[in-house]
């Protein structure tokens, strides 16, 4: 039987010191429930699967009004993304990595943020019945759509030039500056999204209010894609966590 230390230590990946300052929450867990997960005889594909249908429930959960239903939303993203790095874990140490299961992930990825906005808004209209809340809706799942789709596309164009698939990453080496980037990213980002429609009901906000907040993660996020997109475009390197 595989030890748990040994497991652990070939699951690393080649950037796991950046990677899990990136995903903090989730790197304390992903190793025991991979470990777990590998005992059972789950492939990586597999879960990618787990982790898909995990983020799908969890939007519709959010689709439904109340205090409840946002804390067993964002509990099944929580979930969803220990679930994401597990896949990575079970295909480096059953050594199974294939371009399938990357573009299941990224696919998973494409489908599941836009399906929260979709279903956190749709939740504030069921409860408000302020229109409002449906014209602010399409925006936003169309920028939260590209803020994968810059990167993506850039991939796209790598392949059809026959250029090595990776993109270069851009250091920052001021902590201060990289603190208030990532707090930042976080806010703007599905952090921030996901958390939402728990403060919306604890703290009981207006419709304006909601609103405001929504334009500003449409705003937010809209910023990430130009930013992608002029560094893609002219430097072929991107920040990490945009």
């Amino acid at each position: 039987m595989m030890k748990y230390s040994f497991f652990k230590n070939q699951i690393q990946r080649s950037d796991s010191k950046a990677n899990n300052s990136v995903h903090f929450f989730a790197s304390k867990f992903a190793p025991r429930i991979s470990y777990l997960a590998h005992k059972l005889g789950i492939t990586g594909d597999q879960m990618t699967i787990i982790f898909f249908l995990t983020g799908v429930i969890s939007s519709f959960v959010l689709r439904n009004p109340g205090i409840i239903y946002s804390v067993i939303g964002y509990i099944l993203f929580r979930l969803h993304i220990i679930f994401d790095m597990c896949d990575g874990n079970l295909a480096r140490i059953n050594k199974s990595f294939s371009k399938r299961g990357v573009y299941w992930d990224s696919m998973a990825h494409n489908i599941i943020n836009p399906l929260i906005v979709m279903n956190i808004t749709h939740s504030i209209f069921k409860q408000t019945d302020d229109i409002r809340f449906y014209y602010i809706q399409g925006p936003l799942i169309l920028i939260i759509a590209l803020t994968s789709a810059v990167k993506n596309n850039y991939y796209k164009a790598l392949y059809n030039w026959n250029q090595p698939e990776k993109v270069g990453e851009i250091q920052q080496k001021n902590s201060i500056t990289k603190f208030i980037f990532y707090l930042t990213s976080e806010v703007i980002g599905m952090e921030g999204i996901i958390l939402f429609p728990f403060l919306y009901h604890l703290l009981n906000f207006s419709n304006n209010l909601a609103l405001v907040i929504l334009i500003f993660f449409a705003l937010g996020n809209s910023c990430v894609v130009l930013i992608k997109f002029l560094l893609l475009s002219y430097t072929q390197k991107r920040i990490k966590k945009i």
